[in-house]
């Protein structure tokens, strides 16, 4: 950069290789970088995805990096989460992609189901991501000949913000168009069709409640030469979205210093995982048979909340019983069998209950491992 002081980047990474460029555009000037595309990150943050019905399912309060997220409770990749996700002055030139079934960047809470973290180009990511860099390219002060073969000029991509959402009943529901695109030739209208009814012309959001029931809606987006697109989305309408076979589960919390133990019995029959959370984060999910579940490491925060739920083998997620960290009693000695005392790595390596947590973590660490792990570096002059 200092050899070449007018030259201006954009900066793109894949899997790890994400939160190696959110590293280094800390490094850039602010004004030197024209974008900053990040995909299936390990570290991504979304707020509005959590929680039981969180925003994101309802089409509202994105994140403004948020591009391509099919899945509405996405929230938290699987090593944990970088905040701020923008940096400083670089905010705003941050775009990020995290496609359905990507248990890297945390779109599924199941580590044998990853399917989708190579799928990015057949999903039409990065052409996405190289229309919206030649728009900021347009719109740049700085003249720049840009060599583009990822489209003809009649091509036009249709792309929903999410194939799903989940309402209640009377709830208003946004589906979002906006990030459709067409290279060479503007897009002219956009048509929508509910339930396989007929297509009628719309505005680019879809803005309105649903019945009870499973909704399908259709979009059609058509540029100025008729050529055409199509993406579809659920919508889903309950009174309730916790799975009804799955009741609270009936847990007894104890507390030894910074960890927090839970241990229950009289699984049901379909409770194959606990999942347990904290402040509506997933932190991990234990076999349902093993009989205790530690969360360590914790800075103890009294207004903290931790919660477990059972999930079926299907992952589906049932009624959660919560737990103040306030209320949780201290105990010297763990009324289960398995006792640990925190802070001693014999005791923590011979004596800890045995969970899945850990396992959890591995396997993040082998699915990021044997990713493609690429860095590109994109240099306009």
């Amino acid at each position: 950069m200092r050899r070449c002081p007018t030259t201006r980047w954009v900066l793109a990474g894949y899997s790890q290789g994400a939160m190696v460029v959110s590293l280094a555009a800390q490094r850039f000037r602010a004004d030197r970088v024209i974008y900053i595309g990040l995909v299936a990150d390990p570290q991504l943050n979304l707020p509005e995805g959590r929680g039981l019905l969180p925003d994101a399912c309802l089409g509202r309060n994105y994140s403004e990096y948020r591009v391509f997220v099919p899945a509405c409770r996405t929230h938290t990749g699987r090593l944990g989460v970088r905040n701020p996700y923008q940096y400083g002055e670089l905010a705003g030139k941050y775009g990020l992609w995290c496609g359905k079934n990507d248990y890297v960047c945390g779109s599924t809470s199941s580590p044998f189901n990853n399917s989708g973290h190579t799928q990015y180009v057949g999903a039409g990511s990065y052409t996405q991501m190289s229309y919206l860099v030649q728009q900021k390219l347009t719109t740049s002060h700085t003249i720049v000949q840009v060599a583009r073969t990822v489209a003809s000029e009649s091509e036009v991509y249709a792309f929903l913000a999410q194939d799903e959402y989940f309402a209640y009943p009377g709830e208003m529901v946004e589906i979002s168009a906006a990030n459709s695109f067409g290279f060479g030739a503007n897009i002219a209208r956009y048509e929508w069709s509910i339930d396989d009814g007929d297509y009628e012309v719309g505005d680019v959001v879809l803005y309105r409640s649903f019945a009870l029931g499973q909704h399908t809606v259709k979009l059609r987006v058509v540029n100025v030469n008729d050529v055409s697109a199509e993406a579809t989305a659920t919508i889903t309408v309950a009174d309730d979205f916790a799975d009804s076979s799955l009741l609270a589960p009936v847990i007894l919390a104890e507390r030894q210093a910074d960890a927090v133990y839970f241990s229950w019995t009289n699984v049901p029959a379909e409770a194959k995982y606990l999942l347990v959370r904290l402040n509506g984060f997933d932190l991990a999910y234990v076999k349902a048979s093993d009989s205790v579940a530690g969360v360590h490491d914790l800075e103890i925060n009294d207004e903290d909340v931790l919660s477990a739920a059972w999930m079926d083998e299907d992952f589906d997620v049932g009624a959660e019983t919560t737990v103040k960290i306030s209320e949780v009693v201290e105990v010297d000695e763990l009324t289960h069998e398995q006792t640990l005392q925190p802070k001693d790595l014999e005791a923590e390596l011979t004596n800890a209950p045995q969970t899945d947590i850990a396992l959890a973590d591995i396997w993040a660490l082998i699915i990021a491992a044997v990713s493609l792990l690429g860095v590109g570096l994109i240099l306009w002059p």
